[in-house]
């Protein structure tokens, strides 16, 4: 009832929890997280209250966490923007970037919410992590993506492997070098272009195969040599 449409049972909903002392921005995230699993309930997506890392500045509500969760045998990432207080009195999110403290973590959470369903509406890549499902409105805005098991960052990979072995087989490097531009070539076929580039922006997951996580800086537009010569010389800094 804190979520519903109508703004004078959400103020009367909100008068009740601050009467029962439990208006805090603890209590709204425990709220709103319970809310957004029941509406992920059709897809049989559950979330795992516990995985929350509190942010280290603490910033005010608005602002986005993330959330581990699973469906069926499959581990997802929800990202659930939680509102403030004044938010759930006016029933919109539009004071979000001003008076959030992190306006730029928004701005690339929407990107690359607005980004992924993009993607997923002209098919899909095992190079590209996938969306799952999304909400704008109402109250709260979220995502969810596909989490491959076991995956970590590529630049984590990367290092791991240099520290082991001090270095990496030329047959294993065209494997990921051929991954990535599989992931990359997906989006310039579709028309976006990423901007970013860097080997931060994919991941590697338990079978070994590279996939692109990060779309907080893609456009629709066209690619150039920029972007190529950009991402290149990053990954060519992080195998020296």
């Amino acid at each position: 009832m804190l979520f519903h449409i109508e703004k004078p049972i959400m103020n009367k909903m909100f008068y009740f929890l601050s009467k029962n002392k439990l208006h805090s921005h603890d209590d709204l995230r425990q709220i709103t997280v319970s809310h957004v699993e029941k509406s992920l309930g059709p897809l049989n997506i559950s979330i795992d209250f516990d995985s929350w890392t509190p942010p280290r500045t603490s910033p005010l509500p608005p602002f986005w966490s993330k959330f581990e969760g699973t469906v069926d045998d499959k581990t997802v990432n929800v990202y659930i923007l939680l509102p403030s207080k004044s938010c759930i009195m006016e029933g919109v999110m539009e004071d979000n970037r001003k008076r959030s403290q992190d306006g730029g973590s928004l701005k690339e959470h929407e990107q690359q919410r607005d980004m992924l369903y993009l993607l997923c509406r002209k098919g899909s890549t095992s190079h590209v992590m996938p969306l799952i499902g999304f909400q704008n409105r109402p109250l709260p805005p979220f995502y969810v993506t596909l989490q491959s098991r076991d995956s970590k960052p590529l630049t984590e990979y990367i290092l791991l492997k240099r520290k082991t072995k001090d270095w990496i087989p030329d047959e294993r490097l065209c494997t990921l070098a051929a991954d990535i531009l599989s992931g990359v070539n997906f989006l310039h076929q579709r028309g976006i272009v990423h901007r970013g580039l860097t080997a931060a922006c994919f991941s590697i997951n338990d079978k070994g195969q590279v996939y692109l996580f990060s779309l907080a800086t893609a456009i629709e537009g066209h690619h150039s040599e920029f972007v190529a010569g950009h991402f290149a010389n990053d990954l060519f800094q992080q195998l020296l």
